[in-house]
């Protein structure tokens, strides 16, 4: 190698690599731990429960969304055009909501943190 070429990683000893080795590891840690260093873990399922409670819409628009092309589907399946219609039009109006329910919530989770 050429004195003129920098190596981009050169291991300090040899040894194997550990979770200390990784900043992100150490910063995930720190994020995780609250004032007095008790270390806490959220599962998908508290975080599931956490984020319905901030915005309770959101779930509401995806049940109706899903309520509305199941119906759709199934009166499609059954040739009954006119109701398949009118239920691919409610599936859109209940995507519609669903996206204003995450736009509003993004916007109110921002103006909450932006305001402590």
């Amino acid at each position: 190698m050429s004195s003129g070429v920098k190596k981009l990683y050169e291991p300090k000893e040899d040894k194997p690599l550990d979770e200390e080795t990784f900043d992100w590891v150490q910063l995930r840690r720190e994020l995780n731990s609250d004032k007095d260093g008790v270390q806490f873990m959220e599962t998908p399922k508290e975080k599931l429960i956490r984020k319905m409670k901030e915005n309770p819409f959101v779930p509401i628009g995806v049940g109706m969304t899903t309520f509305f092309l199941t119906a759709g589907l199934v009166s499609f399946l059954r040739r009954n055009s006119s109701q398949s219609q009118m239920m691919m039009r409610g599936r859109v109006a209940a995507q519609a909501f669903t996206i204003c329910a995450l736009v509003g919530g993004a916007m109110t989770s921002f103006k909450n943190k932006v305001s402590r």
